[in-house]
């Protein structure tokens, strides 16, 4: 399936809320432009949830989905994957990134996570992320080898803030 195709599938299989274009300054386009420069990474937005804290902004937070070729899935192109984003949305402070590499690993809308039997949604048949930016710091954790569900965490700038439960 080429990059083009999978795109299409993603748009189409979601109710995508429609995206806000923030005029960025010259110097703070240029900035995103360079971090992420010569990626070489095919992914795709399919999800973008901004929510507003009405009270102090400080606590503002945003979700994004991402769907990125399984094949280009490397602790290496995490890394660079999450240095683009995490410049690329500079705002709020608390950004949370889910990377998936397969339509599985995505439940239909409206569809729980989990299903009536009790097994645990597809998540760990393939390759995933999740990235974070909090107070500060940047990490990320990612499946090492699917269809295991053991983690490793890799610390950008900062520390890791969330701890994993047992």
């Amino acid at each position: 399936m080429s990059s083009k195709d999978l795109c299409i599938l993603v748009l189409a299989a979601f109710s995508v809320p429609q995206f806000i274009v923030k005029a960025e300054t010259p110097a703070k386009h240029e900035q995103n432009n360079q971090v992420c420069a010569n990626m070489n990474i095919r992914y795709v937005i399919f999800k973008d949830d901004h929510i507003k804290d009405p009270v102090n902004s400080q606590y503002d937070k945003r979700t994004l989905g991402v769907m990125l070729e399984e094949s280009a899935f490397s602790e290496d192109n995490l890394i660079k994957l999450s240095k683009c984003l995490m410049s690329k949305y500079s705002e709020p402070n608390w950004l949370f990134i889910w990377v998936y590499t397969n339509m599985e690993q995505l439940s239909p809308p409206d569809a729980p996570a989990i299903s009536e039997s009790g097994k645990p949604s597809d998540i760990d048949k393939h390759h995933w992320a999740f990235m974070v930016r909090a107070e500060g710091n940047e990490f990320f954790r990612y499946n090492l080898n699917p269809p295991s569900s053991d983690l490793k965490t890799v610390v950008i700038k900062g520390k890791e803030v969330f701890t994993p439960q047992n």
